[in-house]
């Protein structure tokens, strides 16, 4: 069966949603926000088929994720033989890959096609999971330097915290783009998601927050919830001239969202040493592992 891929498209979130429902993570795979807002750098492709959700990254060498939505090994097995047999047709060069599967969706594939996948840890892609309540409260002696970081910038500006206002849209666009001003290595695809978040913000069911000095944003978060228990940051940006404002809109959204969820996901560091660096020293209370997996 050949599986008609295409761009995904904000009509597409009701569907995605049905079937990404019935997963039980606190992954941001399970959001249509991650996959929506980052189609373009990432060449993303969805099919849906018989109620199941596959995806493609359409690059020069595709790669796959686990399908999404299968009832029964059977119907999973079926779906696994449509992906190869999609990557065959379209791509007969390369071996074909998995990527970005949950622990479970790597112990399924090689229950049901054992010895057939070479599976490995895919460190860089972990999703950093934190407990809310300890990021809004910072308690504690392992928490000493963010107080610290907060109180320093307190010294230095008077600041307020505001949840976004989709109505001031322009002004947060025009700090985003102030920030990737400043950064001259920044990926330009990621301003484009930012624009995408905030043109269908609320089509999306987002939610942020930013920290004012004055009438000059200093610091910017927008994330999703994920679940009843979890919500995940997609964007979290501070001006260079705001020394500490990352740690003060890391604690203030926290502190904003903490009577609604227990966990944070703070997604991936992509292997950067200082964003590793900055993720672990926040303490995170568990990772969200992930793995690829190569046909043999």
């Amino acid at each position: 069966m050949r599986l008609n891929f295409r761009a995904p498209e904000i009509g597409d979130k009701p569907e995605f949603e049905k079937i990404s429902s019935k997963m039980n993570t606190n992954s941001f795979s399970k959001v249509f926000g991650s996959y929506f807002l980052w189609a373009g750098n990432h060449k993303t492709k969805i099919c849906f088929d018989d109620d199941i959700l596959y995806i493609k990254y359409d690059k020069e060498n595709p790669l796959y994720e686990m399908p999404k939505g299968t009832k029964t090994d059977e119907t999973l097995s079926k779906a696994i033989n449509s992906v190869l047999e999609d990557n065959a047709q379209s791509n007969g060069k390369t071996k074909f890959q998995f990527t970005r599967l949950l622990r479970n969706e790597a112990e399924k594939l090689e229950k049901l096609f054992p010895k057939k996948f070479e599976i490995t840890p895919e460190r860089n892609d972990f999703e950093y999971i934190y407990s809310v309540q300890e990021l809004a409260d910072l308690k504690g002696k392992k928490y000493h330097g963010k107080r610290g970081h907060i109180a320093k910038f307190s010294k230095m500006h008077e600041w307020v915290y505001q949840p976004l206002n989709i109505a001031k849209k322009e002004t947060y666009v025009a700090f985003f783009k102030s920030w990737f001003g400043e950064k001259q290595n920044a990926n330009p695809n990621e301003m484009t998601a930012i624009e995408k978040a905030l043109d269908y913000y609320n089509e999306l069911n987002l939610y942020g927050g930013a920290i004012y000095v004055g009438d000059k944003i200093a610091a910017c978060a927008i994330g999703e919830k994920i679940n009843t228990e979890t919500f995940v940051v997609h964007f979290e940006k501070a001006l260079n001239e705001f020394a500490d404002a990352y740690t003060v809109i890391n604690h203030e959204l926290c502190k904003d969202v903490q009577d609604e969820y227990k966990f944070i996901n703070r997604e991936e560091d992509l292997g950067i040493p200082g964003l590793r660096k900055a993720k672990l020293s926040y303490h995170p209370y568990s990772f969200v592992e992930k793995y690829s997996a190569i046909l043999k």
